[in-house]
């Protein structure tokens, strides 16, 4: 939690995304980082994210980001630029998920 803003509890998977776009009134500008840098991941037996992915689950889920991401848009005061990315980069997981 960061001030009034909360994780989204109806998801388990992916819930930083959205997270940060609702503090996005903060972020004064977007930028692409080194291409060297390295994401570390712990792998836990059992985790949401290691599971095998359910599509119909998914796809429900990944509609659920767009709405809320689209709701973002049209509230004054966020960054659009970096809301947009959170969208692209969902629909993107989509068109992968459906190849």
């Amino acid at each position: 939690m960061i001030a009034h803003h909360r994780f989204d509890t109806y998801l388990s998977l992916g819930e930083v995304s959205p997270f940060l776009a609702t503090i996005s009134k903060n972020i004064s500008y977007v930028q692409k980082t080194r291409d060297n840098v390295y994401y570390y991941v712990r792998e836990r037996q059992g985790s949401v994210t290691r599971r095998k992915i359910n599509k119909k689950e998914e796809i429900a889920r990944i509609l659920y980001l767009l709405r809320e991401y689209s709701k973002l848009l049209i509230k004054k005061g966020y960054s659009r630029i970096f809301i947009f990315t959170r969208i692209i980069a969902t629909l993107k997981h989509l068109q992968n998920l459906l190849h």
